[in-house]
């Protein structure tokens, strides 16, 4: 999420306006909050579809199958390719630009949860949770913070999207700026935190 703010500015800047508008500055964020928050929540989206944790899932096919023509044999192990279906430009056009605006309006595009946590009998059982965690910690984040590239002899540094690979899959280290946005902040900040 927060390399997603920082290469992404306007998408954050979005979220905090709207944030800003719907919430207000006297107050954090609160999962009631959610059902008003339509940029917001499709900035969850993307960032759940723009780079996966999980970018594989493996099943083992509990019956022979046949898939286009070709048999797969009952106890076969099958990786579904979670990552290329959350990038597969016939369902996500332009699918390495983070995009949230493809999760709004009359003909939204697939909702990425439907693909990020797995699908059918062996769905993610943490998925309300993690979700959940994504939204609160975008929110809440976001309402306190200005999340921007670090400035070096007046130099925005653009950050690498790299990632680690492996079955779980996150951001390789990057620096970024992380800094109140305003003394109001700092104060409801202080105020939540006792």
């Amino acid at each position: 999420m927060l390399l997603a703010c920082v290469v992404n500015p306007e998408a954050a800047q979005k979220v905090q306006e709207e944030l800003d508008d719907m919430v207000g500055n006297g107050r954090l964020p609160r999962f009631a909050d959610r059902e008003n928050l339509l940029y917001t929540n499709a900035f969850v989206l993307e960032v759940l579809r723009w780079h996966s944790t999980v970018p594989t899932v493996i099943h083992v096919v509990g019956e022979d199958d046949i898939y286009d023509d070709y048999l797969i044999p009952k106890g076969s192990i099958v990786a579904a390719n979670i990552w290329n279906m959350l990038h597969d430009a016939k369902i996500y056009p332009d699918p390495f630009s983070y995009k949230p605006e493809r999760f709004l309006g009359p003909h939204p595009q697939r909702d990425s949860r439907d693909i990020c946590f797995g699908f059918g009998r062996r769905t993610c059982p943490g998925r309300e949770l993690a979700e959940a965690s994504v939204f609160i910690t975008a929110t809440m984040s976001l309402t306190v913070f200005d999340i921007t590239k670090t400035v070096v002899d007046g130099v925005a540094v653009e950050p690498k999207i790299e990632h680690a690979t492996g079955a779980i899959s996150h951001p390789k280290p990057f620096v970024c700026s992380i800094k109140p946005r305003s003394q109001k902040t700092v104060d409801l900040i202080s105020e939540e935190a006792y």
